[in-house]
């Protein structure tokens, strides 16, 4: 539009230009003459100069509000990656950064929501207009009580990554959160514009940078909380012996392994394992008895397995083995075997004890360490619930029923 615009201009110089040297040098009329020969046309012509000096003003003026808006998007990304590595909590990281989006946004409201099994956790929001908020907590099992929140309700419940509603004067942007690692949301951004606000491809590329990144910092946040409440939840609070690894380390080794099997194949298991009622044994025979029977069977099941695997400390008395390269059928033959182990060892002062035994392993490229680390547990948990002394073993397959070793 721009050099259509300059075109028409410098067309109508030329014109100008050549009509009155055609009036003046080959009609040799007076310049005054020449100047009221054509005088209706050229008043034409100097509107068209006009109007287009006008539109270049106008032009420069949106040219110059242009840069500074890239210099706002630039910058702000600038603080969106400098705020994933800042040390500061993630409730003040997040309304500092809502803050700043909301400013250059020209947002109405802002929120960053953490989904949870059973509610929706307001992690932080902004509102420059009063008459927007949301819940600290937003139940599942209710319908909200605001029009936002039965929208951010919808919203949950649908499998939708981005989306734009709309509702009175205004318009309102969400977007899911969802770390490529995970099977599913950890929580979603809010964003409220005005209706005249027009969310362009600009916005939205911007408003899908700054989701993955925030979805990053995020799950980041979630890993270390997660590990801190294992920490100081687990009653086991014997030093690990030589060659246990804690439970941080195995997250690490699982995390790697289950990035190989995506990329290579490598197959992966997992074995988890508990004492049979130690809570009781120790309530009988004394913490001290208790934690030297936990590191006699930890040795035993170290030296039982490969070099490979990992034996680690899960949480609230579980253990873990973290086999790389191991089938299902490599699962079984090892739970078995420490099953077998440790029902005849007679140990010291405590005699002889059982362990349960729960494992799973990846089967699909769309199965991730968490889902690995649950069916492991749900296994576990099957085996205690049945009497204990035995192994569930849950491949990934829905085809295969558990497999039950005693």
């Amino acid at each position: 539009m721009r050099r259509i615009v300059v075109y028409s201009a410098i067309f109508a110089l030329i014109y100008l230009v050549l009509d009155f040297s055609y009036l003046i040098f080959i009609k040799k009329l007076p310049f005054l003459s020449a100047l009221n020969e054509n005088l209706p046309l050229q008043i034409s012509m100097v509107i068209i100069f006009l109007i287009t000096g006008f539109i270049l003003e106008k032009s420069s003026n949106t040219d110059v509000k242009t840069e500074k808006k890239e210099e706002s998007y630039i910058s702000l990304q600038k603080a969106i990656i400098s705020s994933i590595f800042s040390p500061i909590s993630l409730d003040l990281k997040s309304q500092n950064l809502l803050q700043e989006v909301a400013n250059t946004l020209s947002l109405e409201f802002a929120t960053l929501l953490n989904y949870k099994k059973d509610e929706i956790i307001n992690i932080a929001e902004i509102s420059p207009n009063e008459h927007f908020s949301v819940s600290k907590n937003i139940s599942l099992k209710q319908q909200g009580s605001s029009q936002l929140e039965r929208m951010i309700l919808d919203f949950h419940a649908s499998s939708e990554e981005f989306s734009i509603k709309n509702f009175n004067e205004y318009s309102v942007v969400f977007s899911s959160l969802k770390p490529s690692y995970l099977t599913k949301e950890i929580g979603c951004l809010v964003l409220v514009f005005k209706k005249d606000i027009e969310i362009d491809d600009k916005i939205k590329e911007f408003i899908d940078f700054l989701s993955q990144n925030i979805e990053f910092s995020l799950s980041l946040w979630l890993k270390k909380e997660e590990l801190s409440q294992v920490s100081s939840s687990s009653p086991v609070s014997i030093s690990l012996p030589n060659g246990i690894e804690p439970y941080a380390k195995m997250e690490e080794v699982l995390t790697f392994e289950t990035r190989r099997y995506k990329r290579y194949g490598a197959p992966l298991a997992l074995l988890l394992f508990s004492v049979d009622h130690f809570e009781n044994l120790s309530n009988i025979f004394g913490k001290e008895k208790g934690d030297l029977l936990l590191k006699e069977i930890l040795l035993l099941v170290k030296n039982a397995t490969r070099t490979t695997d990992i034996v680690a400390h899960w949480k609230d008395g579980i253990f873990a083995v973290v086999m790389p390269q191991n089938s299902f059928g490599d699962a079984s033959a090892l739970a078995n075997k420490l099953r077998g182990l440790i029902a005849k060892r007679h140990f010291s002062n405590l005699g002889k004890v059982t362990c349960s035994f729960g494992a799973s392993m990846l089967e699909s490229l769309k199965d991730s360490s968490d889902l690995l680390k649950q069916r492991a547990l749900d296994a576990l948990n099957k085996a205690k619930s049945l009497g204990g002394d035995r192994a569930e073993i849950v491949p990934y397959s829905t085809e295969f029923e558990s497999l039950s070793i005693r």
